[in-house]
C-alpha cells in the first residue's frame, strides 16, 4: 500500500482504524472491483474510496456507535464488531444491511458469555 493510499484511508476514516489500513485498503480494492463490474468501466481508487465510505463505512460506523443492543452487549469493545461486519458485507457483494453489526455483536457477546461460563464451571 502506498503512503498516498494510507493517507487517503486515514482521512476517510478519521484515523479510527489506522493500525488496520492494509485491511481497509483490501476492502476498498474489493469494493472497487465490484463497482467496476457493475458499472462496466474503470474506477479510480479515490472514487471507490469515496463510494465505499458513503455506502459502507459511514453507515456501519453509525450503526455500531448508535445501536443500543451493540453497546449493551459489547460496551467499550463495540468497535470489535467492525471488521467481522465488514467481512460479512463484503461476502454479500457489498450490500449494506443495518442488521449485520447487531447480529455480529450478539454472536460475539453470546460466545463471550459461554466462554466465561465454561471457565467459571471449571474453577468450581
Amino acid at each position: 500500500m502506498t503512503d498516498k493510499r494510507r493517507i487517503q484511508i486515514e482521512d476517510a476514516t478519521d484515523g479510527l482504524f489506522s493500525s488496520e489500513n492494509a485491511a481497509l485498503c483490501g476492502s476498498i480494492q474489493n469494493f472497487r472491483k465490484v463497482m467496476e463490474k457493475k458499472e462496466g468501466r474503470e474506477v479510480s481508487f479515490q472514487e471507490a474510496l469515496n463510494e465505499w465510505k458513503e455506502r459502507i463505512y459511514t453507515p456501519l460506523i453509525s450503526e455500531i456507535k448508535n445501536d443500543a443492543v451493540i453497546n449493551l452487549a459489547l460496551g467499550h469493545s463495540r468497535f470489535a464488531v467492525f471488521f467481522p461486519s465488514l467481512y460479512l458485507i463484503e461476502d454479500r457483494g457489498f450490500e449494506f444491511d443495518s442488521a449485520i453489526a447487531r447480529m455480529v455483536a450478539l454472536r460475539m457477546s453470546t460466545g463471550l458469555r459461554s466462554h466465561i461460563s465454561r471457565i467459571a464451571s471449571r474453577a468450581v
